[in-house]
């Protein structure tokens, strides 16, 4: 059987498929898939195949337009430019790059040595300059000022909730989260994701919860998680490779993973 799995909402032949539900594909091989209703998304798509059946993932990215702001950063000559990716230049330099969200340039703020380039979107970016030299960039969910500190805290949106304030995790739920045996392997996959090697070792046997110092090698940079069963999942790394891992489970416990 052929499957395709969509990673936003999208139609084919007056039909909505929504985002990360598997779906039989239709019969007719040639059905265009789009993703609005104004032509701004272009399609790029995965596969692998499982018991099987094979998975199509239908990866829809947003064309964004070019634009480029030049800005003067306490005398200093800083360009942003906006396209498929945010590249901040500081003194005809590159000081950054990330992915470009649907960022649009918002505003600077300063405060003391520090300037502030904020960015709008779904959600928020912001750039930081000490006197003139950059020093930090990051989407991000809160930002607090205090007499001589910054704050900036960024969701990583896992299932577990956390937040991610500069190199520590902190937890933004105050219920203790109930997990079930079916959602352990996705879970631990978002800690790995997340790099919470702390909540990362209570999913683990007490023979593996020793090796999670190369947990993130054995894993690679994830990009996307898509459960095949209760104890296999496939794994979309940033590297455009898939991997599909089976975790044998006893006790709300992960005793071993395999690799497919």
């Amino acid at each position: 059987m052929l499957y395709f799995v969509p990673n936003r909402d999208c139609f084919c032949q007056g039909k909505k498929y929504y985002a990360q539900k598997k779906y039989s594909m239709p019969e007719n091989g040639g059905c265009f898939f789009s993703a609005g209703c104004q032509p701004i998304f272009s399609g790029d798509e995965k596969s692998f195949e499982f018991e099987s059946d094979k998975y199509l993932f239908l990866n829809f990215q947003e064309k964004i337009k070019f634009a480029f702001c030049p800005l003067k950063i306490k005398g200093a000559d800083v360009g942003v430019s906006l396209g498929e990716d945010v590249c901040l230049f500081s003194n005809n330099q590159l000081a950054y790059s990330c992915k470009n969200c649907g960022l649009t340039f918002d505003k600077v703020s300063e405060l003391g040595a520090f300037s502030f380039i904020f960015f709008d979107g779904k959600r928020k970016f912001v750039a930081i300059f000490k006197n003139k030299e950059f020093v930090y960039a990051n989407y991000f969910d809160e930002i607090n000022f205090g007499e001589k500190e910054v704050f900036v805290l960024t969701r990583l949106n896992d299932s577990l909730n956390h937040g991610k304030e500069e190199n520590y995790l902190v937890y933004l739920d105050d219920f203790e989260l109930n997990l079930k045996p079916q959602f352990l392997p996705a879970v631990f996959l978002d800690c790995v994701r997340a790099k919470n090697l702390n909540y990362l070792k209570h999913l683990l046997s007490e023979s593996l919860a020793n090796a999670t110092s190369n947990i993130s090698l054995f894993f690679g940079e994830i990009e996307e998680i898509y459960p095949l069963r209760e104890d296999v999942v496939a794994v979309i790394k940033k590297d455009a490779t898939i991997g599909i891992y089976k975790f044998e489970i006893e006790n709300l416990k992960i005793l071993n993973i395999i690799e497919l």
